[in-house]
């Protein structure tokens, strides 16, 4: 496959809600399919089908020490690739994705050893001890949200990602751990735009759909769908 959104979702059912709504912002706006890895969740939860793969893990057979819910992120993007997936935008289930998403996919011949990721609005500072931990000798950019842009030739550099959350704990988990990784291999100026933006700019900026990939955060399925619905409305 040479392009899919990838994303996993566990047995909490106002996460469920979220993914469902994601799923069918794909369904609605995404020319190419959506990877979902679920965690713990009934296999009748979901429906598999061509713009929806359904992949399904039991937490039990996963054994690496100090995992957690945080660390699927790096886990199912590497094993999408392991599976054959040559590159992919990695999104959560607070995403909703928007008619411009397909753009996404015009980055990623600029990769090479890297994934890239959007700036963060926020250049969030993690704390020194953090940092020892992991041999982090210096921030070398902005930091950066984790939502993540990858190709196959990333693998090493996702398998360093997950090693590192692994090592870890705290602070904001895998985007720290993330953060850490590009610092660790002294990358500078490397991130996209805000291409997911905070969900509620929606509501003072409607042409914002036509700009970005994702809007992002909302944590709540009644509103996550009206905005979807609005989007659809406002698409047409």
């Amino acid at each position: 496959m040479d392009f899919a959104f990838v994303t996993f979702v566990n047995n909490n059912l106002n996460y469920i809600n979220l993914m469902k709504q994601t799923i069918k912002s794909v369904n609605a706006f995404y020319a190419y399919p959506i990877i979902v890895y679920c965690i713990d969740v009934p296999e009748n939860t979901f429906t598999s089908n061509n713009k929806c793969i359904i992949r399904n893990i039991s937490s039990s057979d996963i054994t690496y020490n100090n995992m957690n819910i945080y660390y699927y992120k790096p886990y199912v993007i590497i094993d999408s690739i392991k599976q054959g997936l040559k590159s992919g935008y990695y999104i959560e289930s607070d995403d909703i994705v928007t008619p411009n998403c397909d753009s996404i996919i015009n980055f990623v011949d600029k990769l090479d050893k890297y994934p890239i990721s959007p700036i963060h609005p926020n250049d969030c500072v993690i704390p020194q001890n953090y940092l020892d931990n992991l041999g982090i000798n210096n921030k070398t950019q902005h930091y950066i949200h984790g939502h993540v842009l990858f190709r196959d030739s990333n693998l090493e550099f996702l398998l360093e990602w997950f090693d590192n959350c692994i090592k870890s704990t705290g602070e904001n988990w895998d985007e720290s751990a993330l953060n850490c990784t590009y610092w660790k291999h002294n990358l500078t100026n490397h991130y996209l735009d805000i291409i997911d933006p905070w969900f509620e700019i929606y509501y003072s900026n409607k042409d914002i759909i036509n700009k970005v990939i994702t809007l992002h955060g909302c944590k709540n399925p009644q509103i996550h769908m009206q905005i979807l619905n609005a989007m659809i409305k406002q698409n047409k």
